[in-house]
């Protein structure tokens, strides 16, 4: 394997780079749209999961993912974990219905894009738990969350 010093970007030779690239066997340039098509699809190290279904395939290569999560989900029919458990419960009185509905929230920060057209905002007194839930969610979806525009 061979590294090359990139240019700028905005450098004249950076074109020329990608044309020299492109006449190379085996060689295939993409544009950046091509890549994570599909906001659906969130990568994992055990698997591609559709959001909108819950399925778990193999990573493919054609899928184009970016970024991937630091852990796999839980089975579907597995408990919570308890410290999640007291976090919800912690910010939410521990309301059934608004701890579904912070969970809903929590999961549609999975999907690439805001598809929703929503802005959620968690507004608690302070030590109840809003940082760790943060910072929990920021630590599974990995370093790539804040580049792909899902700062926490």
């Amino acid at each position: 394997m061979r590294f090359v010093r990139v240019p700028h970007a905005g450098d004249v030779s950076f074109a020329r780079l990608i044309d020299d690239a492109r006449a190379l066997p085996g060689v295939t340039i993409r544009d950046k749209r091509d890549f994570d098509r599909d906001p659906y699809l969130l990568n994992t190290p055990s698997g591609s999961y559709d959001l909108r279904t819950g399925a778990c395939r193999p990573a493919q290569r054609d899928d184009l993912g970016m970024a991937i999560t630091t852990c796999s989900p839980a089975a579907a029919d597995a408990p919570l974990h308890p410290i999640l458990i007291q976090v919800l419960t912690s910010l939410t009185g521990g309301h059934p219905a608004i701890i579904e509905y912070l969970q809903t929230a929590l999961g549609s920060s999975l999907v690439g894009g805001n598809l929703s057209q929503h802005l959620y905002v968690l507004i608690s007194p302070g030590g109840v738990g809003k940082t760790l839930l943060l910072e929990g969610l920021h630590a599974i979806l990995g370093p790539d969350d804040i580049a792909l525009g899902r700062a926490v």
